[in-house]
């Protein structure tokens, strides 16, 4: 989270040639007819884009947020996103934003259900140099492993921004067989409260 915190909001961690930022956040409080209605998926989701409109050299026009769309809306907006980042010549950071229902294998975008295979494929098809995705959804993925910790022996830590960082990041709230989490203390989400704590200085 500290190297994605300095990338994000520390300009100088790519010098004089800034990147375009293009955002896509997604937010549904509907889920599956079988499942409860979220309270907090659609604000966490505009909270999202407006954090980064403050204070992530994001400009309104590169900004979208879908509250409550359906999967062919979000596929629509990250095609869009993808000829936007065309013009730029590749000099584009890409995030991407999503809170909702989930399980291992799809996003549940209101009734509809969105194939994470599918998502991760129009993500890479977006021409940016970097590209960060989070995912606030419960099961969203098996690919990491078991919660726990031990014990290292004492290291170095470097916190200053890297310069010309390239490739994908990908933050998600839980492995599969997890469930996310929100708080009505809170107002939101506790991963994407947490996450947005960090950015704004906390990490």
């Amino acid at each position: 989270v500290c190297i994605v915190v300095a990338v994000l909001f520390c300009p100088s961690a790519y010098g004089k040639a800034r990147p375009i930022r293009l955002l896509v956040a997604v937010g549904n409080n509907q889920g599956l007819p079988a499942e409860v209605t979220l309270r907090y998926a659609e604000q966490d989701a505009q909270t999202y884009a407006d954090t980064f409109l403050r204070h992530g050299e994001l400009q309104p026009e590169n900004a979208r947020t879908l509250l409550g769309a359906s999967a062919q809306e979000l596929e629509d907006a990250l095609l869009a996103v993808g000829r936007q980042a065309s013009e730029h010549q590749g000099n584009v950071i890409l995030l991407f934003y999503y809170s909702g229902h989930g399980s291992s294998t799809h996003l549940h975008v209101g009734k509809d259900r969105f194939e994470l295979e599918r998502l991760e494929t129009l993500l890479k098809e977006v021409p940016a140099q970097l590209r960060v995705s989070v995912i606030d959804a419960c099961r969203s993925r098996g690919d990491v492993t078991a919660k726990g910790f031990r014990p290292v022996e004492a290291f170095s830590l470097n916190l200053e921004a890297p310069s010309g960082v390239s490739g994908t990041v990908t933050l998600r709230s839980s492995s599969d067989g997890e469930q996310s989490q929100e708080s009505e203390q809170l107002g939101g989400a506790i991963f994407t409260h947490y996450f947005l704590t960090a950015l704004l200085g906390a990490a």
